[in-house]
């Protein structure tokens, strides 16, 4: 019972994020930092921040068919919140998270009141 009301078993988007980049996009970088804290945690990030996930972890994780894990990837990409290289085999996607460029974002759009309506 514990195990699905554990912080594992939710995602938690940002509302000012979801806003920018939309839902899928949100999601994939919630699970993409959750990843990140992961293989950090085991000491296990590249000499560069970089992290290993396959589309078929992904998919398993977030319900992102691979094509919307593309769409999500290249507007994350295009907005400078993340890089990222296929490289193995099979094809293991390596990210790097441009996390305090996210965070400056978000803080942005909080300062200048982006929930008014």
């Amino acid at each position: 019972m514990s195990n699905i009301l554990s912080q594992s078993s939710w995602w938690i988007l940002n509302k000012a994020l979801t806003k920018i980049v939309g839902i899928d996009a949100a999601l994939l970088l919630a699970d993409l930092i959750s990843k990140q804290e992961y293989f950090y945690a085991r000491g296990e990030l590249g000499k560069d921040g970089s992290f290993f996930n396959t589309r078929e972890n992904i998919m398993k994780d977030t319900t992102l068919t691979f094509y919307r894990q593309n769409t999500a990837l290249r507007i994350l990409q295009d907005k400078g919140f993340l890089t990222f290289a296929n490289k193995g085999v099979p094809p293991k996607t390596r990210f790097i998270l441009n996390l305090e460029y996210i965070s400056k974002i978000i803080s942005e759009a909080h300062e200048n009141d982006f929930f008014k309506y």
